[in-house]
């Protein structure tokens, strides 16, 4: 066992984890398929763990098990990403109003703090897991200002299905508009503004969700371009 598997959790969920952390920063894309043997070899584990793995997986939604296929990532349809946005848009809406209205000053100078970060990552053009750890980063700082632990367990799971898709484009034009959204998020927290908070969140999370839908549309387009076709002429 490789040492970076080493700590308190169970091994199956180590490997869960790493594998969480892999699909989430785009290593696998929706739809690709996690042979059992490749991802042990992978973690110099048995096949086993990684069996156990992949079910603690499929409980969060990460993974499904396909006949014939496998275990592929999730690969969600249009109407389900905007089922997802759409709850999402409003769970996170609400947690950045009691952010405004709850929030110490403390917890605003770290949210403000992740929200330079997030900043200095776009600047810089950092990589995608950089990218993405940046954003988590601030993302968490909303909730925890929120001060409702269960709206943050209640978010933890769909969030983790939203970034699914989210991983998928890291182009610098989407994350300066990104960070753009972001700023008038922070902004209207910092100034206590609970309604102009949520409005500006819910502002995100559709554009969020208007990107990855236009992405989903352009992969299907180029799977179906390679698509073999009958040879069937058919006469006029």
């Amino acid at each position: 066992m490789s040492q970076d598997l080493l700590s308190d959790e169970s091994l199956p969920e180590q490997i869960a984890r790493r594998l969480t952390h892999a699909i989430l920063g785009g290593d696998y894309q929706p739809g690709a398929r996690l042979p059992e043997p490749e991802i042990a070899a992978r973690f110099g584990v048995s096949r086993g763990p990684v069996r156990e793995a992949f079910h603690l997986l499929a409980r969060e939604g990460l993974v499904q098990f396909r006949p014939r296929r496998g275990v592929i990532v999730t690969d969600l349809s249009v109407d389900e990403t905007q089922e997802i946005y759409e709850l999402r848009g409003l769970l996170f809406g609400h947690a950045c109003r009691l952010a405004a209205t709850r929030a110490t000053a403390d917890e605003l100078s770290i949210v403000r703090t992740a929200f330079d970060a997030l900043s200095a990552a776009v600047a810089r053009d950092a990589e995608q897991p950089d990218f993405m750890e940046a954003r988590n980063t601030l993302v968490a700082s909303v909730y925890m200002a929120a001060r409702n632990r269960t709206l943050i367990a209640e978010t933890e799971r769909l969030n983790r299905r939203a970034l699914l898709h989210f991983a998928v484009f890291n182009r610098p034009e989407r994350r300066r508009e990104s960070v753009g959204l972001w700023k008038a998020v922070v902004g209207a927290i910092e100034t206590r503004d609970g309604e102009g908070a949520a409005a500006a969140a819910v502002t995100m999370v559709r554009a969020a969700e208007r990107e990855v839908i236009r992405l989903m549309a352009e992969r299907e387009a180029a799977q179906a371009a390679t698509q073999p076709t009958s040879g069937i002429v058919v006469p006029r």
